[in-house]
Parts: C-alpha cells; sequence; structure tokens
C-alpha cells in the first residue's frame, strides 16, 4: 500500500497494526521483508525440487541398468552357440562392443531429441528465446554418464557370460 504525500508513516503503521490485531498471523511488512521471505520459500522449493528430481533420475538410471543387464545375460546361450561354431571371444566382445556402441547412440540422440521440446518451450517463456541456453559441460557429463552406464551394463554381463566353457 502507499501512502499519501506527506502523510506519517509510523502513524499509518501504528493505524493498521491496530486494525488487523483482531486477525492472528496478519503482519504488515515492508517490502524488502516480502521480498526475502518469498525468496526464501522459492529456494526451499527450489532444493525440494532439485531432490525430488535426483530420485527419479536414480530409479531410471537403475530401471534401464537393470534392463540392459538381464537382456545381456539373456544371451548367455547365443554367445555361447557363437563359440561353438568358431567365433572367438575376442570376436563376441567386438560384436558386442559394436551393439553397445549402437544403443549408447541411440540412447543419446533419442534423449536428447526428447528433451528439446520442453526446453525450448521453457526458454521461449520464461527468456522469450526459442534457443535453451545448455552448458556444454553439463550436456557432456550427461552424455558420459550415458556412455558409461550402458557401456557397463552390456559389455560386463556380456565378459562374465562368456566366461565359462560353451560346452
Amino acid at each position: 500500500m502507499r501512502t499519501a504525500p506527506g502523510a506519517n508513516v509510523a502513524a499509518v503503521g501504528r493505524a493498521l497494526d491496530a486494525a488487523l490485531a483482531r486477525f492472528p498471523g496478519v503482519v504488515v511488512s515492508g517490502r524488502g521483508a516480502f521480498t526475502a521471505a518469498q525468496a526464501g520459500t522459492l529456494a526451499s522449493q527450489s532444493d525440494a525440487s532439485l531432490v525430488l528430481n535426483g530420485i527419479l533420475l536414480a530409479y531410471i538410471m537403475i530401471a534401464v541398468v537393470n534392463s540392459l543387464v538381464m537382456a545381456t545375460a539373456a544371451r548367455a546361450r547365443e554367445f555361447a552357440l557363437l563359440r561353438l561354431i568358431g567365433v572367438t571371444r575376442g570376436q563376441v566382445r567386438g560384436m558386442m562392443r559394436r551393439e553397445t556402441g549402437a544403443v549408447v547412440a541411440a540412447a543419446i540422440g533419442i534423449g536428447t531429441l526428447a528433451a528439446v521440446p520442453p526446453l525450448v518451450s521453457v526458454s521461449a517463456g520464461v527468456t522469450g528465446n526459442l534457443m535453451p541456453d545448455v552448458p556444454p559441460l553439463e550436456y557432456l557429463g550427461i552424455v558420459a554418464v550415458v556412455v558409461a552406464l550402458g557401456w557397463a551394463s552390456i559389455m560386463i554381463p556380456a565378459r562374465l557370460a562368456m566366461r565359462s566353457r560353451p560346452a
């Protein structure tokens, strides 16, 4: 609220306090106090949102790794058959490296394409610019995590599946 030019601000504050005394919890404060309270509320909501997103991403990573490990482990008979017909362990591992590369490349490509529409819409709504501001190092970090998880969740079970003799 604004006071009239020349009004006694302290007297207006006392009158407001007296008028609002019958409403518990209602407080008269200045713009600075209101802005600080809002900033604190937004910061705590942002922290909670960050934690919830982290939990969601961890769940998704566990689900994806589990699916890749189980799908690769289920191919143990295929690996044994390949070895029985004369394919060496190195050739099977080479085949798995190429398959892993294709899976990881597809995951990065599809993940990037899936992220573009929401990033563009948020960027347009917040900044008015259609080009989202994604720091290159953060994107490369995400790609590195995808590569590491994909590689480990396919290549480790493939090596374990070929550890025993095929027959």
